[in-house]
């Protein structure tokens, strides 16, 4: 994948678009968006019982330092207040999970959109700016919890 996405051709010589042509590359860039977080929720739909688990750690470490007779609930599980609560719960959390898991791809469309408007020193400017955004990223991501 290249840092600086290629311009493409445009129909005339100087690379100008027309306002209608703005907006149907946005839309097409923001459709792949959504397709990628689509894609990342069904990944997060499988990691959800992982990810609860990670969250509930926590709180289960701290019920057992806790004194029986001040502990707020009897056991380390999730209460449900009201009839769809479960269900709203895993929805957002599948949600969360598939913004965080496209979120690269997400950034990448916006920067893709955005680099042909920019001049060349712009550009300059800008690459090593991305280039350490890339590797704080992705050192960010295989780094163990």
């Amino acid at each position: 994948m290249r840092l600086i996405p290629r311009v493409r051709s445009r129909k005339d010589d100087e690379g100008a678009m027309t306002l209608v042509e703005h907006l149907e590359e946005l839309r097409g860039r923001i459709m792949k968006s959504l397709i990628a977080i689509a894609i990342g929720g069904a990944v997060g739909w499988f990691l959800y019982g992982t990810v609860v688990d990670l969250l509930l750690n926590p709180y289960c470490d701290y019920l057992q330092t806790v004194p029986k007779n001040a502990r707020p609930t009897t056991g380390c599980h999730l209460y449900f207040l009201g009839a769809i609560d479960g269900v709203m719960i895993k929805l957002k959390v599948v949600l969360f999970l598939g913004l965080a898991l496209s979120l690269p791809y997400i950034l990448f469309q916006l920067w893709a959109f955005i680099v042909p408007g920019l001049t060349r020193r712009e550009r300059r400017m800008a690459s090593p700016s991305c280039s350490r955004r890339r590797c704080c990223s992705s050192s960010g991501a295989s780094s163990p919890m």
